[in-house]
């Protein structure tokens, strides 16, 4: 009998190590999963801190905002050969790709081949 009590002891010792062990690594991926989001909170902050700084500092010859507009040219450049290539036009507004002869982009709505109409500053970043 007492070697039964051993091993009930045992097992419920075992029962609770794993209990433990668990609310350990459940406790351990909750706090990964906060920190990512931390993280990407504080990732969204910079990009829109630099993309303010970028807007007002634009006009300036510093060799990162030289490189960041070299970047976006290239960008532009880059998604009209695309559209060249797949037969439409890039929307100026959110760069999607608009079919030809199209007025409007199918994605956010803007009006599509007014090239000589004035437009509001594009955002490459969303």
């Amino acid at each position: 009998m007492d070697f039964l009590n051993k091993l009930g002891d045992s097992i419920v010792n075992a029962g609770k190590e794993v209990t433990e062990k668990a609310k350990d690594y459940t406790d351990a991926g909750k706090l990964q999963y906060e920190i990512s989001k931390k993280k990407s909170e504080i990732n969204e902050k910079y990009r829109a801190l630099g993309k303010k700084y970028y807007a007002e500092h634009m006009e300036e010859k510093d060799d990162s905002i030289v490189c960041i507009t070299a970047a976006i040219d290239e960008l532009h450049e880059l998604e009209r050969r695309l559209a060249d290539t797949k037969g439409g036009i890039r929307c100026e507004k959110c760069g999607a790709i608009v079919p030809l002869g199209s007025s409007f982009c199918g994605k956010c709505g803007a009006k599509v081949g007014g090239m000589f109409e004035e437009e509001d500053e594009e955002d490459i970043f969303d």
